[in-house]
């Protein structure tokens, strides 16, 4: 079964971004990066991202532009552009699991929602192209917030994401975020809970906001969505959080990092109905609250 799953990986990449068969299994024995021509250019790129590539290639998305180790796709439609890192991080898994699997399938038409972890600005544009009335994203990294600035101008939805350059955390002011050298889109506040991926970490001092900051920033507005992926920010931020401020979330989509530990509690405590899908390792998984 792995074999035949490998095998049917190797024939799409192949079929979708024309490397030969001799070539993909070089890579896959040998553990190196494949040499994939854009557009006129060659990017080095995991067989991995190459098989998310050709996934998202052959679902009607294209390639439109190459510069360097940074690849603009733009879906079938003309109306989201995202500009991704081929070297490094997860940007392509992202646009799959976002634009592609729906993972984010909540109804924001009209509301106000939260984008916590923002990254290059996908779900923000995401949830402005759904019908969002207004989405505040967080993104502390400045690489990635660089990105997010780029994209949601070029997916025109800048007139409905306000986009922060800080970082999420129960006390607002400057706060250590924790970056990784390669895995971009693992950056964390919490040393303890982010995902441990043996990689060299570099500390920053960026700028916080709390929670409540951004519940203030829509006045008395209902929050319709608050989605968080802040790699273990989760914790000690709903943890500190004041049952009036949970009064005005409607739903909740988190991704939590170093096991479930008390966010079932927090939640149900302040009258959500939660689902939690949990990993493998039972480190990581993901929870959809809804208000009861």
């Amino acid at each position: 079964m792995v074999i035949r799953s490998k095998y049917n990986a190797a024939r799409e990449i192949s079929r979708n971004l024309h490397v030969s068969m001799p070539s993909l299994l070089i890579s896959y024995l040998f553990k190196r990066n494949l040499e994939v021509r854009l557009l006129g250019s060659t990017i080095s790129i995991s067989p991995l991202n190459a098989y998310i590539l050709a996934n998202i290639l052959s679902r009607g998305w294209k390639v439109t532009d190459v510069q360097g180790n940074l690849m603009t796709l733009t879906s079938g439609d003309g109306e989201v552009s995202i500009t991704c890192r081929t070297n490094k991080g997860g940007d392509l898994g992202q646009i799959m699991e976002i634009f592609l699997d729906n993972s984010y399938n909540y109804d924001v038409r009209s509301k106000v929602v939260i984008d916590v972890g923002a990254s290059n600005g996908d779900s923000s544009i995401f949830f402005a192209k759904k019908g969002a009335k207004r989405v505040i994203a967080l993104e502390p990294d400045e690489e990635s917030y660089a990105l997010a600035k780029r994209n949601v101008e070029a997916s025109r939805v800048g007139d409905r994401v306000i986009l922060l350059n800080r970082a999420l955390s129960p006390q607002r002011g400057k706060i250590t975020l924790y970056v990784y050298e390669n895995s971009v889109n693992g950056n964390s506040i919490d040393p303890q809970n982010m995902v441990k991926l043996g990689e060299r970490v570099i500390p920053k001092i960026v700028e916080s906001v709390t929670l409540t900051d951004l519940l203030n920033m829509v006045k008395g507005e209902t929050v319709g969505l608050l989605k968080m992926d802040c790699e273990g920010c989760e914790y000690s931020v709903l943890g500190n959080l004041e049952r009036e401020a949970f009064e005005r979330i409607e739903a909740i989509s988190m991704e939590y990092h170093n096991g479930l530990q008390n966010l079932r509690s927090i939640l149900e405590s302040n009258g959500f109905q939660v689902e939690v899908v949990g990993g493998q390792d039972g480190k990581m998984g993901y929870i959809r609250a809804r208000k009861l």
